[in-house]
């Protein structure tokens, strides 16, 4: 199931398109009462997927 796509391989995505992302996903998967982020390990720090787990 696709919750979310924008881009292409090329594209820089900002702080921002991540975390409009996070919430487009979250609002197709409907209320949750609580939800758990696992941030990635540090083998992907340097392509900044760390952002929206903060």
């Amino acid at each position: 199931m696709l919750l979310y796509s924008k881009g292409n391989p090329e594209a820089d995505l900002s702080a921002k398109d991540l975390k409009e992302g996070l919430h487009s996903a979250l609002d197709k998967l409907g209320n949750r009462r609580k939800v758990l982020v696992i941030g990635p390990d540090i083998t992907r720090f340097y392509c900044n997927t760390w952002t929206c787990a903060c």
